[in-house]
């Protein structure tokens, strides 16, 4: 049986931004699938000369996704 995705949303404030992006990994349970002690890479858009919303990775976005993953040793 194949495995079923699974989708995490949150409503988020600037002071907590980075908080629930760490909320965000453990709502879409990552650590079950990335191996500790292994290599994970990150790939951020940076496409575009102009930052065009929903085109481009924006720095709280990266910043909170590698404070999460190192929060789990990841």
């Amino acid at each position: 049986m194949a495995n079923k995705a699974t989708v995490a949303a949150l409503r988020t404030r600037p002071e907590r931004v980075l908080d629930d992006y760490a909320r965000l990994i453990d709502l879409a349970d990552v650590a079950a699938y990335l191996a500790p002690g292994s290599t994970t890479i990150l790939k951020d858009n940076i496409s575009w000369h102009f930052p065009f919303p929903a085109a481009n990775t924006t720095p709280w976005q990266l910043e909170g996704t590698v404070r999460a993953l190192r929060g789990h040793g990841l």
